[in-house]
């Protein structure tokens, strides 16, 4: 008997199944009972986690919002696969367990590498707008110091007229008060 793929089940279980699979994959469980025990353990810690963590109300997608579903669904059947493992041995040959454990690894670690392909993206352009931000600001900044550089100057240059015109007015003063000097008589 072929088992449908790990994908398929968890499309089933986040009702994301094309109706057509759905009855398919439907069909399957009524009639391979391993598929319907696995199938009801994932449908079981699904719902745990959703009545624990019930999912926030969404406003708008968020670019995470697909590495964060995968990433359940792939710890779901990481913790379905390690819970599971004591029964699985009771009930599996040691051959079926290996081929089980090595397609849950390999589940694992293709959905690992896409949620971190996901993040690496969504890392860059946090850095992106960050830094364009950052030249934002730093160029309005420099704008703002350069006018108030621009009015120290003037600012300056005016006291300095202002100063330059005191002196000149404080020495005409000076000149006017001194007495002249009389002669001195040499008898």
């Amino acid at each position: 008997m072929t088992h449908p793929t790990h994908e398929d089940w968890m499309d089933l279980l986040y009702s994301e199944a094309e109706p057509s699979r759905r009855r398919v994959l439907e069909e399957h469980l009524a009639h391979c009972e391993v598929c319907s025990e696995k199938f009801d353990r994932w449908r079981g810690a699904a719902g745990y986690l959703t009545s624990t963590f019930p999912p926030a109300p969404r406003r708008r997608p968020s670019p995470q919002a697909g590495a964060m579903r995968w990433a359940a669904a792939a710890a779901i059947v990481f913790m379905l696969g390690m819970a599971g493992g004591w029964i699985a041995r009771a009930q599996w040959g040691a051959r079926e367990l290996q081929a089980l454990r090595q397609e849950f690894g390999t589940a694992l670690s293709r959905e690992s590498a896409v949620i971190r392909a996901e993040a690496r993206q969504l890392d860059r352009r946090v850095l992106e707008a960050a830094v364009h931000e950052l030249d934002e600001r730093m160029a309005e900044r420099l704008s703002q110091v350069q006018s108030q550089l621009v009015a120290a100057a003037w600012e300056a240059r005016d006291g300095f007229q202002a100063a330059g015109e005191t002196l000149a007015h404080f020495a005409s003063l000076a000149a006017e008060r001194v007495p002249s000097t009389p002669e001195i008589d040499q008898h």
